[in-house]
């Protein structure tokens, strides 16, 4: 393999795809100890490697969910090739696929697009592995027992980043299935609505492009306003944690803009 690598990743890539020809770290997915095209005899594999530290938690945990979520997602994703867990690494490679990242601001042509995804995550059935994936991430930014309006049985995408959407010519794909829980089925659509805002739209509209995917529009109202509130506070304490990333302060900008929303009905 011609760029510098572990020998024991590297044997545990080439088992799967055979010689690699070259090696191409891609621009985003920094968080995991490899992001990467092989190219390869029989085409490109995009592989996402790391290392298995013996540790329960964390991105390891989070790309077995990805490894394992895979098949279930009714081709929104690039196909997964194949996953192992070996030689001190969880490595995942995945069927390369063409695109480039949608624009969510006002007007964008890509926003079709990104609602009919956002409407096919919402019919996704919840898979068997899911079950013990329940949302609690918000559970403490809320009185107690509120955290029960978030609960439920949808297959939930919590990072809609523009760099997550792949349009491209056959179509859009969701990419970076890093992190999939279970839960209330609103919870994904509502946190596009904050990108959207962060995208300069206003709440009001991002609401509204929304209107047609069940997911979002069956949704209880206090459930989404209890959601709104929680989430502006959760983005607001990691933009406090790390000031030195002003994307959070613009998502927590955002999410506190659309929470104000909420609360005036």
């Amino acid at each position: 393999m011609p760029n510098p690598l572990d020998p024991s990743l590297a044997t545990l890539i080439e088992r799967h795809t055979g010689p690699v020809k070259q090696l191409r770290p891609t621009e985003h997915g920094r968080g995991s100890d490899l992001t990467a095209l092989a190219e390869t005899e029989a085409g490109a594999v995009f592989v996402k490697a790391m290392r298995d530290r013996g540790r329960a938690g964390g991105r390891r945990d989070s790309l077995l969910r990805e490894i394992a979520v895979a098949p279930h997602l009714g081709g929104l994703a690039p196909a997964l090739l194949w996953g192992e867990a070996d030689s001190g690494w969880v490595v995942g490679g995945w069927e390369a696929a063409e695109g480039r990242p949608v624009d969510l601001r006002p007007g964008s042509t890509d926003l079709p697009a990104v609602v009919d995804v956002v409407r096919r995550v919402g019919e996704l059935p919840l898979p068997e592995v899911a079950e013990d994936w329940p949302e609690q991430r918000w559970d403490r930014f809320v009185a107690p027992g509120e955290e029960d309006l978030f609960a439920g049985r949808a297959l939930l995408y919590t990072d809609w980043h523009p760099h997550n959407f792949l349009l491209g010519p056959a179509g859009c794909w969701l990419v970076d299935w890093s992190w999939p829980t279970r839960g209330a089925a609103f919870i994904s659509p509502a946190l596009l609505v904050v990108e959207l805002v962060a995208a300069g739209h206003q709440p009001a509209a991002a609401q509204g492009l929304l209107a047609d995917c069940p997911a979002w529009s069956g949704a209880p109202a206090a459930a989404v306003d209890a959601f709104a509130a929680a989430h502006a506070l959760m983005c607001r304490s990691a933009a406090d944690r790390r000031p030195q990333q002003p994307w959070l302060a613009a998502v927590a900008d955002a999410a506190e803009c659309w929470a104000a929303h909420r609360a005036e009905g």
